[in-house]
């Protein structure tokens, strides 16, 4: 080997070594290192390691506005059930149209999502944030007016209207919401996005007791007058507090597609997806089943806390999960327990016919809706550091533009999900029962985690080869003194 050859197989040596030293137990530090070289020292808006405490005030403003947003848009979703569905009949709408008025909004999301997030950098991620809250809380007073209109055709398209402009306005919001989060908090970002999580779900749950207690005292436009003007408030409060930079890409941006290419994007797509489909189902399928108990039979308020036991755990136990991820990196074994979790859960809930032995009665629905809500909960918040990290596998800068990307793909599959729930959660209870149905959501839960844990083996094997390889590349490479 002249030495014009040795020189040049040191330095590829040396190239693989620095390139797979992060493989394993060391990949988030080195990862750590590799941006901290690209971005250079960085101030406070971009530090990774800056714990919550640490950070300064306007940081957490915005982390209060983001919350806030996210809690009175879920909210102004949720609110219209206790009284809507009344309200609409005297207009002329029936049952099957309110029901497709409620699901036009996350059917909205899921096709609007992946558009916004393609162009967030190009419309600014703080004007899509801005103009999210203010398209969503003016159509949500604008929604409120409808009493006002004669019934008939005329309710229906306006309600359909106003019903899916809200959902872009949602959409805006949420998809720029998440994107902010994983550029002003990167080392933290699943940490904070189960936080978004948290009042999420506590919208969902206080919308409709909200909803029906402003309805109550002032009638049908007083919860959405209140409701969608604080929508408008908490976004421009909160738009004074998000960072400016970032909003212009340096580089080409990736596209959706390209995205795509990785097999983890679509098995953390899988885990989303099959997360939101669980608790959507039960919408529209659960106060029936629950209705059977001797113990809950004509008690409609007894009947709507045992829905709080689903979703109430999945949002407290969301920042929890999001912790986890961002301490331990472990994204698939956490998928695959939840999706565990939600077999046995969903095999309890009928219980399944398979389980003869198990009888139907308050204790059996109980347990099976806490281990829903925490399956669904360690099943679905993972899945959002398993798309960046699909994205980084594949080369994308880790910049807004992939993490716009990145939020709008995860909005819209978590809202495909929720779409698909209560829509086929309803045909399927109608033609097979609630027990056979709960077995088919299992067998579900079932085929997720087999997937996600075959898929994490493939990924580790090639792990260990890339090591061996390394160990063998290295053990064959001459001693240099110097």
């Amino acid at each position: 080997m002249t030495e014009t050859d040795e020189t040049s197989y040191i330095l590829s040596s040396v190239t693989y070594d620095r390139k797979y030293s992060c493989i394993g137990g060391e990949e988030k530090k080195c990862q750590q290192s590799q941006n901290a070289q690209q971005s250079g020292p960085s101030g406070d808006e971009t530090n990774p390691t800056m714990s919550y405490r640490e950070a300064p005030r306007h940081r957490k403003l915005l982390l209060v506005s983001l919350v806030l947003v996210d809690f009175f848009g879920y909210a102004s979703f949720s609110m219209l059930a206790p009284f809507f569905p009344a309200e609409a009949e005297k207009k002329g709408a029936s049952q099957i149209v309110v029901g497709v008025i409620f699901g036009i909004f996350e059917l909205t999301i899921f096709l609007v999502s992946p558009i916004i997030g393609s162009f967030i950098t190009k419309i600014g991620a703080k004007r899509t944030y801005l103009s999210g809250c203010m398209l969503a809380g003016a159509c949500s007073i604008a929604f409120g007016l409808l009493d006002k209109c004669q019934g008939g055709t005329l309710f229906i398209v306006l309600a359909f209207i106003f019903r899916v402009l809200e959902g872009i306005g949602c959409s805006m919001f949420i998809t720029a919401g998440f994107a902010i989060i994983a550029n002003v908090f990167p080392d933290k970002a699943i940490t904070v996005f189960g936080a978004l999580e948290t009042f999420c779900g506590l919208g969902l749950l206080c919308g409709p007791a909200v909803g029906g207690a402003l309805y109550q005292a002032g009638g049908y436009q007083l919860p959405f007058f209140v409701v969608g003007c604080a929508c408008i408030m908490t976004g421009v409060f909160g738009y004074f507090f998000l960072p400016g930079h970032g909003d212009a890409s340096k580089s080409q941006s990736r596209s959706l597609f390209y995205l795509l290419r990785n097999p983890y994007t679509w098995v953390s797509a899988l885990g989303c997806a099959t997360g939101s489909f669980s608790m959507g189902f039960l919408e529209p399928t659960l106060a029936l089943k629950l209705s059977i108990l001797p113990e809950l039979n004509g008690k409609t308020g007894l009947i709507g806390l045992m829905f709080m036991i689903g979703a109430g755990t999945y949002s407290i136990s969301a920042p929890f999960w999001g912790y986890i991820v961002d301490k331990k990196h472990c994204v698939l074994s956490l998928m695959s327990v939840g999706n565990i979790l939600g077999t046995i859960a969903w095999l309890l809930m009928g219980p399944s016919p398979f389980l003869k032995f198990l009888h139907y009665s308050l204790v059996t629905i109980s347990i099976s809706l806490f281990l829903m809500g925490i399956g669904s909960g360690v099943s679905s918040v993972p899945t959002f550091r398993g798309l960046l990290d699909s994205a980084r596998e594949l080369g994308m800068e880790d910049n807004m533009d992939t993490h716009g990307t990145v939020s709008g793909f995860f909005n819209s599959t978590f809202s495909l999900g929720a779409f698909l729930g209560p829509t086929l959660g309803g045909i399927l209870v109608y033609k097979i029962g609630f027990n056979w149905a709960a077995t088919c959501l299992a067998g579900l839960n079932a085929c997720t985690a087999t997937t996600v844990i075959l898929f994490g083996i493939c990924r580790n094997s090639r792990a260990c080869g890339k090591r061996q390889g390394y160990q063998s590349l290295k053990d064959a490479s001459p001693t240099i003194i110097l």
